[in-house]
């Protein structure tokens, strides 16, 4: 698995118990997000010239959640069924773990602590509200 996964793929969703090295499973789904965008939206000038006087740095693929955001509130337009952005979500287990599980692991947050299974104080954690709110956004 080490040589054909990705190594915390294989981590958390394999061995058991944690670090013991043992392997249990097979992941066939890491709970991944990809983003993709309208190449043709970035380059457009008249979008980029814009852009940047409103947010003021240059129009490119994000590189954190602010600046997914402001590109999302920007190209959002639906009065000419243009929409910046669209994240798969539903109140479903997956839709909604998926998504929430990204962020907050991005903003450094952990869904609990693995050895002791404790979830109090650490699911309500500073760094998990703030990516909730931020995803919720």
């Amino acid at each position: 698995l080490k040589e054909v996964m990705a190594p915390a793929t294989v981590k958390y969703y394999a061995e058991y118990p944690a670090n013991s090295g043992k392997y249990w499973s097979i992941p066939a789904e890491g709970d991944a997000v990809g983003w993709s965008y309208r190449k043709d939206w970035f380059e457009d000038p008249k979008e980029m010239e814009a852009f940047k006087a409103k947010y003021g740095y240059d129009l490119a693929p994000p590189k954190d959640w602010k600046q997914l955001r402001d590109i999302a509130e920007f190209f959002h337009r639906p009065d000419q069924k243009r929409y910046g952005i669209a994240i798969y979500t539903d109140n479903s287990y997956d839709g909604l773990v998926m998504g929430v599980e990204n962020a907050i692991f991005s903003f450094g947050g952990e869904l609990g602590d693995y050895s002791t299974y404790k979830v109090d104080s650490i699911i309500n954690s500073e760094k998990n509200v703030k990516a909730l709110e931020t995803y919720r956004e």
